[in-house]
């Protein structure tokens, strides 16, 4: 994966400007385990998950319907089931499971200093060219709200923080046919009391 990664383009000099990237997840990952001498999955379970008490989140691997797990599907005119990606590609880029609930759990405990300090939170929250550190920004009027998106096959979620509400935002879903973005100034906009108009699904 190293060798794939470093057979692309030099999209610009680092530090020039930002980019969003995958394969800097991916890096990241094998980086962890270089230092731990665990994988990515047990690193995980005892940074994250235990500390926390994250009871629905865990290194994903062949989705298993029989343990609660879902399909993500398509839609053409009707919906389809979608590919399924092995997680030893994506890894730390898009290779975790989690609900709702344990990812509000995860954010608010990000901003509470439970994960890390808080110069290092400031450091992600630090945006430069729309991207922080393995943080964006999300826009909406002269809000502050701090999250990050995920998806892989045609699974999709969101997460976001507004620290001066302290109000975290999650939603996930497993069909692709609308925009997330529309979701989520809809939840918006019913929680400051703006007018709104609801997606079409």
């Amino acid at each position: 994966m190293t060798q794939r990664i470093a057979s692309g383009e030099i999209a610009f000099e680092p530090d020039t400007k930002g980019e969003y990237s995958n394969s800097n997840y991916v890096l990241l990952t094998f980086i962890l385990e270089d230092v731990y001498k665990k994988t990515y999955s047990e690193i995980l379970a005892q940074k994250i998950i235990k500390p926390l008490k994250l009871k629905n989140t865990y290194f994903g691997g062949k989705i298993n319907t029989d343990n609660k797990e879902c399909n993500s599907y398509t839609y053409s005119g009707k919906w389809q089931k979608s590919t399924e990606t092995d997680m030893s590609i994506p890894q730390g880029a898009g290779g975790i499971v989690s609900n709702p609930t344990d990812l509000n759990l995860f954010i608010e405990s990000l901003f509470a200093g439970k994960i890390i300090s808080a110069e290092h939170l400031n450091e992600m929250k630090t945006i430069k060219d729309k991207f922080g550190m393995g943080m964006f920004e999300f826009p909406y009027q002269d809000k502050k709200i701090y999250g990050h998106t995920g998806g892989v096959d045609r699974f999709k979620s969101v997460l976001t923080y507004l620290p001066k509400e302290k109000l975290a935002i999650a939603f996930c879903s497993n069909g692709k046919d609308y925009d997330n973005n529309n979701v989520l100034q809809c939840v918006l906009s019913s929680y400051f009391n703006n007018p709104f108009q609801m997606p079409i699904f």
